[in-house]
């Protein structure tokens, strides 16, 4: 019986078309990525919703002008602006959740997708859009542009700063465990595997209550990304603001509900009376993002006044809550650092200038934390402590709440060596030079 041939072996030329038309199926296989918006009335995704896939002029024709609280953008980005058709303030939004939206907060008037979509697969590469080609990712970012990741949803858990890639957060023992963050300006890109590698998610500037369920506890690699838009309060290109730019202006965010909820107005410079923006008597909260800032209960800078520093208020005192009818930033406010370890900032620069001598003013008060975050053991001082090794407390303090005056912190018993001088504020995070190192306390001034 006569044996049948074998089948030609295939040539190389061949082999190739047959590759080539596999990768074509498996492109023409994937699901269409839709481009669309889910728009809600309310931070953190709550209240009424719209999802929309083409551009709408005005949101007044569905009724949703002026009251975008969040949103999700799907498939390409997203450009919001706070007039009609397509004008005022515009920011452009890629993929990813926004559970809150800073400064946009209900003003979006008109919203349209960019199309920026991914280019098609091609044979040998991973089945994920690659970063956009006019991406710059700088090697370091000012601190009010950086980061903070936090191991829980709602910012808790173990935490940490960032203000340069981290190619692997493994090495700050952080991978696997991101769960909520907070971008203090610009953009930053979170990739589920080390150096960087898809799939990624960008996160704009914002408190980013959760990650969303598909990168929660995922990723493994983190970078700040210079997408060529503008945010309020951040350069256009990463490392040092322009010469002559008003990046260090002193810059305030009054919420009309604790936890930084409901409608807001930011404050760049005096407001004598809050009734000409529609917020007298109804702040809940407080976000002082640069500068130092007089807050009074009364219009003109009258009645009750606090000074708030740079940080975040979730909450207001008594005599604050729902009471607020005017603010200014205090003389000499500009850029007083930003935020710090993602609760507080601070203006932990400068010596006092205090020439000796106890403080004869009102009494303040301060609490020392153990850990970062306000987590672990405390110790609060009234007065002075010129040597903090009898209380357990020298070298100890990594986390500072002032609730109120100015107070000295120095490196050395008596204080000496290395002294700053803060404010009122709650400080999550202090600097390096600063951390686990305080030995004395004093108050210097109001």
């Amino acid at each position: 019986m006569k044996r049948p041939s074998s089948p030609p072996r295939p040539t190389p030329s061949s082999r190739t078309a047959i590759r080539l038309a596999a990768a074509a199926l498996m492109t023409a296989a994937l699901p269409t990525l839709a481009t669309e918006i889910t728009i809600y009335q309310h931070d953190r995704f709550r209240g009424r919703s719209e999802t929309l896939s083409g551009p709408i002029n005005d949101l007044g024709a569905i009724r949703f002008a002026n009251e975008i609280s969040s949103f999700v953008v799907r498939g390409s980005a997203w450009e919001l602006c706070t007039e009609s058709n397509f004008r005022g303030t515009c920011r452009v939004f890629q993929p990813g959740e926004y559970s809150q939206v800073g400064d946009l907060n209900d003003r979006i008037r008109s919203v349209r997708d960019v199309k920026q979509r991914p280019a098609p697969v091609q044979s040998g590469q991973p089945l994920y859009p690659a970063p956009p080609a006019g991406n710059v990712y700088p090697s370091q970012v000012d601190s009010s542009r950086g980061i903070t990741i936090y191991e829980h949803g709602s910012f808790s858990g173990r935490s940490i700063s960032l203000n340069t890639p981290i190619a692997s957060l493994e090495s700050v023992g952080m991978n696997d465990m991101v769960s909520s963050l907070i971008v203090r300006g610009g953009v930053w890109e979170l990739c589920v595997h080390a150096n960087y590698q898809p799939p990624c998610k960008q996160f704009g500037p914002g408190d980013h209550w959760e990650v969303g369920e598909q990168f929660n506890d995922q990723f493994s690699s983190a970078r700040p990304v210079n997408t060529g838009t503008s945010y309020p309060g951040s350069p256009s290109a990463g490392g040092a603001p322009p010469a002559g730019s008003d990046y260090g202006n002193p810059e305030a965010v009054v919420y009309a509900a604790e936890n930084f909820r409901s409608g807001s107005r930011t404050l760049t410079g005096r407001m004598d009376n809050f009734d000409t923006i529609g917020f007298n008597d109804i702040v809940g909260s407080i976000i002082v993002h640069r500068g130092n800032w007089q807050f009074c209960t009364d219009a003109n800078y009258r009645g009750n006044c606090q000074t708030l520093g740079p940080g975040r208020y979730n909450t207001l005192d008594n005599g604050l809550r729902n009471q607020i009818s005017s603010a200014r930033p205090e003389r000499g406010s500009g850029n007083h650092g930003g935020n710090q370890g993602g609760n507080q900032g601070g203006n932990w620069g400068g010596g006092s200038g205090w020439s000796g001598g106890g403080w004869s003013g009102s009494r303040g008060s301060v609490t020392l934390y153990e850990y970062g975050e306000f987590i672990g053991r405390s110790y609060t001082i009234t007065g002075t402590v010129n040597n903090l090794d009898p209380t357990g407390f020298n070298d100890k303090a990594s986390s500072v709440v002032i609730e109120r005056g100015t107070w000295e912190f120095c490196t050395d018993a008596h204080f000496r060596g290395t002294c700053r001088t803060v404010g009122p504020g709650r400080y999550g995070s202090i600097p390096p030079e600063m951390d686990s190192k305080i030995s004395s306390v004093r108050q210097v001034g109001q």
